[in-house]
């Protein structure tokens, strides 16, 4: 059996992908923000926010993360509003 450093430092490089792909969404929330200012469109677009969820929950192989998949992704919708802001 593993040991509990395995998994931290299984844990390490999970985190390391998700703080990539975290500062990648940002920039280009940024970018949708500067878009949406120009053409006069709201930050929050409610249809958008629920189809995002939806589709992460149709990807998602153990639907017994779905309630967790939801807030995560909830979360990380209202952080790119607040950079768009």
């Amino acid at each position: 059996m593993e040991d509990l450093n395995y998994f931290r430092d299984r844990l390490d490089k999970i985190d390391e992908q998700l703080i990539c792909l975290f500062e990648e969404r940002m920039e280009i929330s940024i970018k949708i923000g500067q878009y949406k200012e120009k053409n006069n469109l709201p930050i929050f677009d409610e249809k958008r926010e629920k189809l995002v969820i939806e589709k992460g929950k149709s990807r998602l192989n153990n639907k017994t993360l779905e309630e967790l998949l939801e807030k995560f992704l909830i979360h990380l919708m209202n952080l790119s509003k607040d950079v768009q802001k």
